[in-house]
């Protein structure tokens, strides 16, 4: 295992974790207002691409 993936491995498990998403969620639900959509609905747009974000990271981050 290289530096770079064991460097990866270790952000990726501070970023990736249910309290981290949570966390930046609930701020981003802060900071966007999408007209006519509830909280609630950004809330679950916001997470879906969160998964797809932590998807992507991890794969660049840890896989060689």
């Amino acid at each position: 295992m290289s530096n770079s993936n064991s460097f990866g491995k270790i952000v990726a498990g501070y970023l990736f974790n249910d309290e981290m998403k949570a966390k930046l969620i609930a701020r981003m639900n802060e900071n966007i207002d999408i007209p006519f959509i509830s909280e609630k609905t950004e809330a679950k747009i916001l997470d879906a691409v969160w998964d797809s974000v932590e998807d992507v990271v991890k794969k660049a981050l840890i896989d060689e």
